[in-house]
């Protein structure tokens, strides 16, 4: 094994080049880790991240083996046994960037591999649950205050007080396995230095003490790095429970000093000196996630205030890094800040930054491309979404769909924009059959090549038999705004789709009396009819209609037997269900009773969407997801409420 001294240079140089990393400085990140692959990287990668899993192996092994070793907390070797599994999921995430179909297997090998290495130090580590153990933040349980349409005005700076794990999950109020209890505020020890950076201070400290150290009040402190690590890391070893596994995170990165606290902040809406950067990143996606497709949430400024909180914390420490830019451009436009959102987004994609990469830069175009969509800006939307063909390999298909239909958005009396649109709704046949991964068409794919077809059958019925590559010229309502834009726009932004809408023949039906039959009308189909009634419904709920939005979402389902596009009605359902919450919370004081009757009928709203799913039904998986998001929710407002 190597010396100590000889340990410690190399954990100088690693935990300098996560910084480096973490910060967008690529090269000063290759520099210090002494990567030395030139310019092909990817193999380099791959055979120092299996020489590390190989050597983390070995390490463990020699450690249990060795005699005189002192007494521990937890198993001999096992911070030797994180690193391993560390290395795996690096090593399965390199191998999918490959992009391959073999890369994707062996991702898929290495993940599953690593995460049962870290069940295993899960149940070592944590024998009877995570509620002892201290968590991140300022995240106080489920209050009873609901969703607000806006809440950009009630972020308040974190403090540095840190609750008790079970009430700092996205279920919060989750203690010991009761609901609505809450516990004390208890402020997290923070040593001094990271895992990495107390290891380089003296030799000595390599060695710290790891007699187990709870605080006055009974929760659990890692002592040393050692313990900071393993804490860190087995967080990550939950099995299959939501609420568990963002409780964990939670955990993990309340570790400051551990590299796996970055990443737990940054996934829960994508610290030795990786793990709780780790869980503060997996932290803020999962938030961004749910700001974004859950619909409503049972305490929206809790979980905004948290996102802000974790940011803060990583963004002070790599003010360069664009993965924290995406977070504070997602966290503005969550809050109803488009405008800035765009702001930061495009001045992290200047040539101007000091430190940048392209993997970063395709992550920033892609949410600059929705928040350009959601706020109308059609023709920069446009541009971005075509970038980004450039940027990364996934379906290009649809992102030069959806850019064909930013451009047909402002195409009225404007030959030069559909000229564009129909150029490359033109070079869809052939993005669409370019060879897949696995030989299977992706879902938005399958859903294009259908709509495509749709509108040819219906400009052949219109225009005679031969003019089906004039389609363009039957679409009524763009391709652009289909999309799940909708859910955080302005009331105004709203009330612009609504106009656009409503114009279209034959005209909307505002009371009993039936409108007169149009000629030749714009939508002659009822699937068109339908789609317009869905998206009518959606913008009338944003512009704080709910009456018509509710008149618009219920009528969609009545004609499910009439489409073919079946989606529809399913979509609506789960919209009903989100109007259902947002109703009851507009209400300034929601009585109890109104309460659980909303919440009843949104979960069986929810049921009558879940029981829509299947492999018919285009885009339904994705869906699914937005129910479960939902569901959860439900269950926390739930429980703040006592109805559970």
């Amino acid at each position: 094994m190597a010396s100590p001294e000889a340990t410690l240079r190399d954990l100088t140089a690693a935990t300098n080049g996560f910084k480096s990393l973490l910060n967008d400085d690529v090269e000063g990140a290759k520099k210090l880790c002494s990567s030395g692959y030139g310019g092909d990287l990817m193999p380099g990668a791959v055979k120092s991240l299996t020489d590390a899993e190989a050597g983390s192996k070995a390490a463990a092994k020699a450690t249990r083996l060795a005699k005189g070793n002192a007494p521990s907390k937890y198993p001999i070797g096992m911070e030797h046994e994180i690193c391993q599994a560390d290395a795996t999921v690096l090593l399965g995430l390199t191998q999918a960037l490959s992009e391959s179909y073999m890369g994707y297997l062996q991702c898929m090998y290495s993940l599953n591999s690593a995460h049962g290495k870290f069940s295993k130090m899960y149940k070592q580590v944590f024998p009877h649950g995570l509620g002892s153990y201290g968590t991140p933040a300022q995240t106080p349980s489920v209050s009873r205050k609901p969703s607000t349409a806006n809440v950009a005005v009630s972020v308040p700076v974190s403090g540095t007080q840190t609750p008790a794990s079970g009430t700092s999950s996205a279920a919060s109020s989750i203690v010991n396995g009761k609901t609505g209890a809450s516990t004390p505020v208890i402020p997290v020890s923070k040593p001094s230095g990271g895992f990495l950076s107390r290891l380089t201070s003296k030799v000595t400290q390599s060695t710290p003490s790891l007699t187990p150290g709870p605080s006055d009040n009974g929760v659990l402190v890692p002592e040393g790095p050692i313990e900071e690590l393993i804490v860190a890391g087995a967080a990550f070893g939950y099995q299959s429970d939501r609420r568990l596994g963002l409780e964990a995170l939670h955990v993990a990165a309340g570790v400051e000093n551990d590299v796996h606290s970055a990443f737990a902040a940054i996934n829960i809406s994508f610290s030795a000196h990786f793990l709780p950067y780790l869980g503060s990143l997996v932290l803020m996606t999962y938030n961004g996630v749910v700001l974004l497709l859950a619909g409503w949430q049972a305490d929206e400024e809790r979980i905004v205030r948290q996102y802000r909180d974790m940011l803060i914390s990583v963004e002070c420490k790599y003010p360069h890094g664009s993965l924290w830019i995406l977070n504070r451009a997602k966290l503005e436009r969550m809050t109803g800040n488009p405008d800035k959102a765009i702001e930061i987004l495009r001045e992290g994609l200047s040539p101007s930054r000091a430190m940048k990469f392209q993997q970063a830069d395709a992550l920033l175009m892609f949410e600059l491309s929705w928040t350009l969509l959601a706020d109308r800006q059609y023709e920069d939307a446009a541009e971005s979404f075509l970038k980004i063909i450039s940027m990364n390999s996934w379906s290009h298909a649809t992102y030069t769909y959806i850019a064909a239909g930013c451009y047909l958005s402002i195409a009225k009396n404007k030959p030069e924009y559909k000229a564009k649109a129909r150029s490359l709704l033109d070079s869809i046949p052939k993005l669409l059959e370019r060879k897949k991964i696995g030989g299977k068409d992706l879902p938005t794919e399958v859903f294009i090549q259908k709509k495509i077809d749709f509108y040819k059958r219906k400009h052949v019925r219109r225009a005679g038999p031969g003019t089906e590559n004039d389609y363009i010229d039957s679409i009524a309502i763009s391709p652009a705004e289909v999309w799940n834009t909708h859910c955080r726009i302005t009331p105004t932004i709203a009330q612009a789709h609504i106009e656009n809408l409503v114009v279209l023949s034959p005209p909307v039906i505002t009371g009993s009396t039936s409108a007169p039959a149009a000629e030749n009308p714009e939508l002659d189909t009822v699937d068109e009819l339908v789609v317009r009634d869905l998206l009518l419904g959606i913008l009338y709920r944003a512009a704080g209609d709910y009456t018509l939005s509710r008149k618009y979402l219920e009528a969609v389902p009545l004609r499910e037997n009439e489409v073919e596009g079946k989606w529809t009605a399913q979509v609506a359902k789960f919209e009903l269900a989100v109007l259902d919450l947002r109703q009851v919370a507009h209400e300034p004081t929601s009585a109890r009773d109104k309460w659980q009757a909303a919440l009843k009928a949104a979960n069986g709203h929810l049921d009558q969407a879940a029981a829509r799913s299947n492999a018919n039904v285009d885009l339904s998986s994705r869906l699914d997801s937005r129910i479960m998001l939902l569901r959860d929710e439900i269950e926390v407002k739930s429980q703040a409420l006592g109805l559970k």
